[in-house]
């Protein structure tokens, strides 16, 4: 499955680059804007890449079309490119009794599968369980920055802004110590994401590419029933 982290960005330090007259307020309004503008949102579609390390070794990277809506709460993800090619997995919080269901796809092409979001089966491979996934928990639980390092620099053609914190933040499987979170310079949307632990090893990569909030996603996109799908 793929997860977002949470409570991410807490103990933020270090001075902008920018003039000493913008020092103080540019990190902050930065990542304040960056919040407002998720937080507007009510749903969702992107393309996200997802690298974690798991049990000491950096996984290969997952490319995912994440479909997300705010109320009721409904995640759909769809992998499109190996190691895990036409997997699929919905998740509501109102739906098919709290569960995940998830299509394996790839050679195995298993039934549709139900399975407990926080239980050992969901878990395998993750650090993060899928309800701490996408943009909104993303936004909710990091709190304000008031004082992290901002860099603007060029992301996969695009101008962005990188709020770069350091710090030990507790992140359940493990302590990240420096983290760093790029907002697209335009439109404050989120662009890459990356933590580090204690140790300096990059312990996840994420990447958030053609976001579109302009979509009307109807109950269909959250129903396994949905003949788009391969449940």
């Amino acid at each position: 499955m793929c997860i977002a982290p949470t409570r991410l960005l807490v103990l933020l330090m270090a001075v902008s680059p920018l003039s000493p007259a913008d020092s103080a307020a540019q990190p902050a309004e930065t990542y304040e804007r960056f919040r407002q503008t998720v937080s507007s949102i009510d749903a969702y579609q992107m393309t996200m890449t997802k690298r974690q390390r798991i049990n000491g070794r950096m996984r290969p990277e997952e490319t995912i079309v994440v479909k997300h809506r705010r109320a009721p709460r409904c995640i759909y993800m769809k992998w499109v490119k190996r190691p895990h090619k036409d997997r699929e997995l919905i998740h509501c919080a109102d739906r098919y009794g709290g569960k995940i269901k998830v299509h394996v796809g790839g050679f195995i092409n298993l039934a549709t599968l139900t399975i407990d979001p926080h239980g050992d089966l969901a878990m395998n491979g993750n650090l993060h369980a899928v309800t701490a996934a996408g943009l909104f928990e993303l936004a909710r639980e990091v709190p304000a920055a008031a004082d992290s390092r901002l860099e603007q620099r060029e992301l996969h053609g695009r101008s962005v802004m990188c709020l770069m914190t350091t710090g030990q933040l507790e992140l359940g499987p493990y302590v990240a110590a420096r983290q760093e979170l790029c907002v697209d310079a335009a439109s404050y949307l989120p662009a890459q994401l990356r933590l580090w632990n204690r140790s300096g090893e990059l312990m996840e990569h994420y990447t958030y590419r053609d976001i579109r909030t302009d979509l009307q996603l109807s109950e269909r996109d959250f129903d396994v029933l949905n003949p788009r799908y391969d449940f």
